[in-house]
């Protein structure tokens, strides 16, 4: 496979009819998009003949890696969280939300997709894999100094099928990426210095095939999303830093972890997590002044904040 491959949404109207998709981008290695058919052997009463199989089920299923970018991966976050509100006038803003109610995501529903990805595959006429009917199972970020931030997403779908690809796509400007330099961390109001920082959003999708067909229809909510996620720093020094975190997990204390991401011309992308709880194991000392521990949290949804919310500044009207 070649340096052309890249990946393309649409959202469908009618969940697992295909449409044309929409927003393009270059993928990180580990993205693919699979058709899964799931067969077991014949097994009745006092009978069992391993060569005589049937299909329990088929459906698609795949993983999207694609650069974070400040303008251009707008609808794939949109599809991450469930619903966007645009506003304001140059800059504009996007502000992404989840609906944590577990018996209806009215509000916020989880999004049908058609998802191309184009692998550059020797057929002309069929060089993409198409999956239609995919929803985001779960999604993540991970900020390090040395790694390209990517969002990650997990999906489930209908089906995955060769096609033809989209013909002169439009991908996201190197300008607009976003860069580690640009990440500033904040706990409770207060910057910290961190050497990463990751968390994970699980939409708690359940796959169901009903009777009448052999796929798997529209993956539903099984309950509320759980957010999970981890960061690292040196131990020994600073404010709400090293031994002020560990007295924060020993007490129990609630706090807010926002990660702002500021890049030119007024573009931003600000990650707030309202309420994080320090969870995990106990810090490990190591002889030196280098004390890179590992923290986990798990983030909380209450009255006041939101589990999960994205607010994007940009130059664009629309998502």
């Amino acid at each position: 496979m070649g340096y052309g491959q890249y990946v393309g949404i649409g959202r469908e109207t009618t969940w697992g009819t295909s449409v044309a998709r929409t927003q393009f981008a270059r993928i990180f290695d580990g993205t693919v998009l699979d058709h899964e058919i799931q067969q077991v052997p014949r097994a009745q009463f006092r009978t069992r003949d391993p060569e005589g199989l049937f299909k329990t089920r088929e459906l698609g299923r795949g993983t999207i890696k694609v650069p974070l970018a400040y303008n251009g991966c707008g609808k794939f976050l949109e599809a991450c969280f469930g619903k966007v509100v645009d506003a304001g006038a140059g800059p504009y803003t996007h502000t992404f939300t989840s609906d944590q109610t577990p018996y209806t995501r009215a509000s916020s529903p989880l999004i049908g997709l058609t998802t191309e990805l184009f692998l550059d595959l020797p057929d002309s006429s069929l060089g993409a894999m198409l999956m239609v009917g995919g929803r985001v199972a779960s999604w993540g970020v991970e900020f390090r100094p040395d790694v390209e931030p990517m969002l990650d997403m997990a999906m489930v779908g209908k089906n995955v099928v060769q096609a033809a690809k989209t013909a002169s796509p439009t991908f996201v400007s190197d300008a607009d990426l976003v860069h580690p330099a640009q990440v500033v961390v904040t706990l409770d109001g207060t910057t910290v210095t961190l050497d990463s920082c990751a968390f994970r959003v699980n939409n708690n999708l359940r796959e169901r095939v009903p009777l009448g067909t052999q796929f798997v229809d529209a993956a539903l909510s099984q309950g509320k999303r759980e957010v999970t996620g981890s960061f690292s720093r040196d131990w020994t020094t600073g404010t709400k830093q090293g031994k002020a975190v560990w007295d924060a997990f020993l007490a129990g204390t609630n706090m807010a972890l926002i990660i702002t991401c500021t890049g030119p011309s007024s573009q931003s992308l600000t990650w707030e997590l309202g309420t994080i709880r320090i969870t995990g194991k106990a810090p490990v000392p190591v002889e030196g002044e280098f004390n890179r521990q590992e923290v986990e949290f798990t983030a909380l949804d209450d009255v006041d904040t939101t589990i999960v919310k994205l607010v994007e500044q940009n130059a664009v009207a629309t998502t």
